[in-house]
């Protein structure tokens, strides 16, 4: 099963989504997670260290992983039409129930309301 770091711009409210689904989930700001206002570079070098694939809403990651090549366990960049709480945990399902399964630890992956892409290395 995968686990999940939540990045701040998505929050807490996300993480419990996550969790009420049975899902391992933790937030940044959680303990045990980085801090609030922790570096991009610093939350991706923490998903390789607690083996937890990062969930975000903020473009600078595909930046950071495609073009400067960043180690990560994985990411997974929600891009909804509507940027709300209910349009990202949406989105994030549809990913999460995907059939067949999608593999998501070492990919970046791009989730839209209209497909859904990976990059894998």
């Amino acid at each position: 099963m995968t686990a999940f770091l939540v990045d701040e711009c998505l929050g807490m409210r996300f993480a419990e989504h996550l969790r009420a689904r049975g899902l391992d989930a933790v937030a940044v700001g959680e303990p045990g997670a980085p801090g609030f206002g922790s570096a991009d570079h610093a939350v991706l070098a923490a998903t390789v260290q607690m083996g937890r694939v990062l969930i975000t809403s903020d473009n600078d990651f595909g930046d950071l992983v495609v073009r400067s090549g960043q180690s990560h366990q994985g990411v997974l960049l929600l891009r909804a039409d509507t940027e709300t709480g209910s349009a990202y945990t949406a989105l994030a399902d549809r990913v999460i129930d995907h059939q067949p399964p999608l593999t998501l630890a070492g990919r970046f992956t791009v989730a839209t309301d209209h497909r859904i892409r990976q990059r894998i290395p």
